[in-house]
């Protein structure tokens, strides 16, 4: 009875949060009319930025990619008295543990069953687009982190707005800045990071074991468990995290690849159609989202959501990486949206068409990532178990990744004391418990919002601070120059 009650409770709190997740939707995405397309005035603004620093930092998103490579190869960048709590790669993995989510799997589903196969186009196109943003916030967050009283360190869009905007004798905004965005990103923690990642865990784990996907005493059960599991890992910290990010992340990631690439090869006939069927929709008029301008704004939004690059949650991360060197670590970013993006959700997108769209299977949009399960299942319906792991560990890591983003926008609200930080993991854990019962799509548009509010003001300090990279940026890519010959655009 007890549940129950509880249950009511949370199930009519979600109806209001749909509400409120609508009404701000509405005022983040406010549209211009292009033609017949309602266009997004702030994913014209995420476009811009990307052409702009593709051409600033001269196509780094291209020519930096090789170096990322080498850098991630080497054994240690850092000497042991650097400062800082994790290895670049564990930086690099937790970050990624955060991207490579369930927004790959699920979240893609989705934008490909609201604008057409089309749309991954834009999505790559978006993640392209991504990488120099990625590396211009991950670099400003290690050059602006700050060093604790108990030697740990802590960085991130808050970090260097306040000290930038200081610098620039504007303290006053960049405190005022740097607190809008550790408000966002403690919510979108909630949002993001426990409720959308425990929703599609439970429901994914409740579809493969058949059970009922309308009872929310199952749903619930499940988000417990998931709980419990994740209070064990944040409870030691970020270094705890780093170490099981690291271990996890590259199995799943290979893992899944390597199964759908095995389904996609059984399926090779198909793929010249399928191809054919993507670049065809990406520019047609009759796209169901609303013809090629709405598939634009589609694949962009998703490619934002399962990328982050302007959001700056990834500068969280890597401002923990033991490095003396923020360009190295901004050029190791580079790697997130090539491989969240242009890799996985490639291949997600490329899945679904070659065995549900091109098939005639009907892509229902709040199906999420039981649409990819769906896919796997058609043909070898055992992936469905081992697939089911890979997912629970896409969510779970995702699930860390924004417990330690959420935990620095709290500290940095509220303080480092153990008890401050005790309550914030205690809040989250609960919020990963009821994720389950929650609506997807109110979810998926409270989160889509907050993330893209929460970019202007990083993407402000990224567009204000980027000179301060470029002339050390530049020589690492192209040694013969010399730093006075770089030429800055100071804004």
């Amino acid at each position: 009875m007890f549940l129950e009650t509880i249950l009511s409770m949370i199930q009519r709190s979600s109806v209001l949060f749909s509400i409120i997740s609508e009404r701000l939707s509405d005022y983040v995405f406010y549209t211009v009319q292009l033609g017949d397309t309602p266009f997004p005035l702030i994913v014209l603004f995420f476009m811009a930025t990307g052409i702009y620093f593709s051409l600033y930092f001269r196509l780094i998103n291209v020519f930096g990619l090789p170096h990322a490579f080498r850098l991630l190869v080497q054994k240690s960048l850092a000497k042991s008295d650097t400062k800082g709590d994790m290895s670049h790669f564990q930086a690099l993995t937790t970050a990624l543990s955060g991207t490579v989510g369930l927004g790959s799997i699920g979240g893609v589903a989705v934008a490909i069953a609201v604008g057409g196969p089309g749309t991954l186009v834009w999505i790559i196109l978006a993640g392209f687009l991504a990488m120099p943003i990625k590396m211009t916030e991950c670099a400003l967050g290690v050059m602006h982190r700050q060093t604790l009283a108990n030697g740990t360190v802590a960085g991130g869009p808050m970090y260097f707005l306040e000290k930038g905007l200081k610098a620039y004798h504007w303290p006053k905004l960049g405190r005022f800045l740097g607190r809008f965005y550790a408000m966002g990103i403690l919510i979108c923690a909630f949002g993001i990071g426990a409720t959308f990642q425990s929703n599609q865990i439970s429901h994914q784990l409740a579809f493969v074991m058949h059970w009922d996907l309308e009872s929310g005493g199952v749903l619930f059960g499940i988000g417990c468990s998931i709980a419990f599991v994740v209070a064990l890992v944040i409870l030691g910290g970020i270094k705890n995290i780093g170490r099981v990010a690291e271990k996890l992340v590259p199995f799943m990631i290979i893992f899944y690849l390597l199964t759908a690439f095995i389904i996609i090869f059984w399926k090779i006939r198909l793929l010249p159609q399928a191809l054919a069927l993507i670049w065809q929709d990406a520019w047609s008029v009759k796209s169901a989202s609303g013809g090629a301008l709405g598939a634009v704004v589609i694949g962009f939004q998703r490619a934002i959501f399962t990328n982050e690059a302007g959001v700056g949650s990834a500068a969280i991360a890597h401002s923990a990486a033991k490095t003396a060197d923020p360009i190295d670590q901004g050029i190791i970013s580079l790697m997130e949206p090539f491989l969240a993006t242009m890799i996985v959700c490639s291949t997600t997108a490329l899945l679904l068409t070659v065995t549900l769209i091109l098939p005639g299977h009907a892509l229902p949009t709040e199906a999420g990532v039981r649409l990819t399960s769906q896919a796997f299942a058609n043909y070898y319906p055992w992936l469905l178990y081992p697939l089911s792991i890979v997912i629970f560990l896409f969510g779970f890591t995702t699930i860390l990744a924004w417990s330690y983003y959420g935990q620095i926008g709290w500290q940095y609200l509220f303080g480092f004391g153990a008890y401050h930080t005790k309550l914030y993991q205690l809040f989250f854990c609960c919020m990963v418990a009821i994720g389950g019962i929650l609506s997807l799509q109110a979810v998926l548009q409270f989160s889509d919002a907050l993330l893209f509010l929460i970019s202007v003001p990083n993407l402000f300090g990224c567009l204000l601070f980027a000179h301060q990279l470029k002339p050390s940026l530049v020589q690492k890519i192209s040694p013969k120059i010399k730093v006075a010959d770089v030429q800055t655009l100071d804004l």
